[in-house]
């Protein structure tokens, strides 16, 4: 009995099927279904900044969704003195540089950053020395006194163009508003050009004494020249905040 009542549903349902092909039957597509990735907004923004290249202003604009443009100015002004070995220093400290930056941002989403780029460098250290009158000093290997050598005056220039590379945090924002930015590089300066001139009473006492010291003095500037190409980097540290419009 119970083989009978199977066979008689089996071809109740072929049955059925056979007469639906022949008026159509409804075909479903599943389509799948796309996620959308959130992409970086496209704003400009503007910041403040402060660190070793002083205190600066900024202005970015992006060139598609992964690169920015970025130019800065930076500038500061620093003086102090200070005595050392019974040498007293008046030291003055020039900031200065603009720059041209490229700004890779990895990620879809989020503020971190590749950076390379260039900047004018105007940076300057001047500096002037004063010794003892009574002590002896060693100048490029001769013996003087402080009151013989007189005053020392010195100054440090760099080229003016400087490669930057280095990374960070900052813009990209996906919301407009304020935000905090951090520069973290450094800068290739190559050589430096080390200036050095002594004023001395021998000047006029002693000629032919004031033109050894000049020679000695020459020794000390190139010495000085010297140590400072092992030095071609500048530290880059520039903390900030920016505003996304």
């Amino acid at each position: 009995m119970k083989t009978v009542s199977t066979t008689i549903i089996t071809a109740l349902l072929c049955s059925t099927l056979l007469h639906a092909e022949g008026k159509g039957v409804v075909e479903t597509e599943i389509s799948p279904v796309e996620i959308p990735v959130a992409q970086r907004p496209l704003y400009d923004y503007m910041g403040l900044k402060a660190g070793t290249l002083g205190v600066g202003i900024e202005y970015a604009m992006p060139l598609n969704r992964n690169f920015f443009v970025r130019f800065n100015l930076n500038g500061l002004k620093l003086d102090t003195d200070k005595t050392k070995e019974q040498i007293n220093y008046a030291v003055e400290l020039g900031l200065l540089s603009a720059g041209v930056l490229i700004d890779y941002y990895p990620m879809d989403t989020g503020s971190f950053r590749l950076s390379a780029g260039a900047y004018y460098n105007g940076n300057t250290l001047d500096a002037s020395a004063s010794p003892d009158a009574t002590v002896n000093y060693d100048v490029g290997g001769s013996i003087y006194t402080g009151a013989q050598i007189g005053q020392l005056d010195g100054s440090v220039e760099f080229p003016a163009l400087a490669p930057y590379i280095g990374i960070g945090y900052g813009g990209g924002e996906s919301h407009k508003g304020w935000g905090f930015s951090i520069d973290i590089g450094v800068l290739y300066h190559t050589s430096s050009d080390v200036e050095l001139k002594v004023s001395s009473p021998l000047a006029t006492l002693d000629p032919a004494a004031f033109s050894q010291l000049e020679r000695d003095i020459e020794q000390e500037r190139q010495e000085t020249e010297d140590d400072l190409e092992d030095f071609p980097f500048y530290p880059v540290v520039m903390l900030g905040v920016t505003y996304t419009f």
